[in-house]
């Protein structure tokens, strides 16, 4: 797998918010999993409506 692994802390009482340039909120990303939950994601993520890369 290549780039960076973000682990995601369940306690943050508000994740970060991710907005790409062309003001789009949907990307494509790989993500791992723990059960139903969403425990970690790599970087970059890649916006799905212009293509740009980006690192939050």
């Amino acid at each position: 797998m290549s780039g960076e692994v973000i682990s995601i802390n369940r306690k943050a009482p508000e994740p970060p918010t991710l907005i790409c340039a062309c003001g789009s909120g949907w990307f494509t990303a790989l993500v791992c999993f723990d059960g139903q939950s969403v425990t970690g994601y790599s970087l970059p993520v890649k916006c799905i409506d212009c293509g740009q890369e980006v690192t939050p």
